[in-house]
């Protein structure tokens, strides 16, 4: 991971103008931690002590396109991290605690994710066929893009999901994916829904180790994450074993639990994290 940086929660305040004496003053144990690895945004709450400051600037600037914020964390508070720009296009994603690697709720997560749409298959493809872009095509007709996300680590995980959207319809694109979650959690999957998308985890899991590198670094990560190995029939076994009632628990852990937010764009109509 790329080096940390927390900034205090402030909601009143645009994050942008927060004086630097403030960046690590505690308010109410809640701190947004940023860690600038990766193409995605997060955003997460803990109740841990900050002692440093950073630069505020500089990690701004890597949120020029897409923020990037990935990190773990042992306890998620509802928080909310927003970067006004001039940017026609909004970034956001909206994320619950997910599960602990290798963990039977990681694999239902990682099902959900697949049900709901986990970015195209084909290059430069739109993955039209997923439910998240179904779902917003019926909310709105300008160009959006939307994926599930999930990451899963050795003492929690993270589940959400991102979106892409013009400025004056992110609010659109925003509700109508998580109303699709909450689709999922209401039981709309189709034990069809939940088939085709444990196929997909167990494909991708099989093509990632094919290589001898790509099969040492999965070694890697396991022995790094859970200080044990599992073969590869023992992974497909473990996804193979998740049924229609975990997805749906999964999807209700989003849908009832407390979420965080990171948004970056013109955000005069994204909606806040109690909004959505």
């Amino acid at each position: 991971m790329g080096g940390q940086s927390c900034l205090t929660f402030e909601p009143t305040k645009e994050v942008e103008t927060a004086p630097k004496r403030h960046l690590c003053e505690r308010d109410g144990q809640q701190h947004v931690i940023m860690s600038r690895t990766g193409d995605f945004v997060a955003a997460l709450c803990c109740d841990q002590s900050v002692e440093s400051a950073y630069d505020l600037k500089a990690a701004l600037h890597s949120l020029r396109s897409i923020t990037a914020l990935l990190t773990r964390c042992f306890c998620l508070c509802l928080g909310e991290l927003r970067v006004q720009n001039n940017d026609n296009l909004v970034h956001a994603l909206i994320t619950c605690e997910g599960g602990v690697t290798g963990s039977a709720e990681a694999n239902a997560f990682s099902v959900l994710q697949r049900i709901l749409g986990a970015g195209p298959h084909v290059k430069r493809g739109s993955n039209i066929t997923s439910k998240l872009s179904q779902g917003i095509a019926k909310a709105t007709t300008q160009p959006f893009d939307a994926t599930a996300f999930n990451a899963s680590y050795s003492d929690s995980g993270l589940f959400g999901v991102y979106t892409i959207a013009q400025a004056d319809s992110a609010g659109e694109v925003i509700k109508a994916a998580i109303a699709q979650v909450r689709g999922v959690a209401e039981g709309n999957a189709s034990e069809a829904d939940v088939t085709r998308a444990k196929n997909q985890v167990k494909s991708e899991y099989l093509m990632s180790i094919e290589s001898t590198e790509g099969l040492m670094e999965e070694i890697g990560a396991q022995a790094l994450t859970t200080a044990a190995y599992q073969l590869p029939d023992a992974v497909l076994q473990a996804i193979d074993a998740v049924t229609q009632d975990d997805v749906v628990k999964a999807a209700k852990k989003f849908v009832d639990g407390k979420k965080t937010m990171a948004a970056s764009g013109h955000l005069v109509n994204t909606p806040f994290v109690d909004e959505v």
